[in-house]
């Protein structure tokens, strides 16, 4: 079951607060309790990703 739709996130994103809900994306970075170093990573990626339509 995803819980995609009660995320901070995604709450945010559809609230119109675009570079609220990029900053929250960095804060899934656990997984089975721990944080992962790829995770962050790739969450850092996502976050350029999604301000960059924000920014430019």
């Amino acid at each position: 079951m995803s819980r995609a739709g009660t995320a901070t996130a995604t709450k945010r994103l559809n609230a119109g607060d675009v570079p609220g809900g990029c900053e929250a994306l960095t804060w899934y970075k656990k997984a089975g309790g721990r944080v992962w170093r790829g995770l962050v990573r790739r969450r850092s990626a996502e976050k350029v990703f999604c301000m960059a339509g924000v920014i430019a």
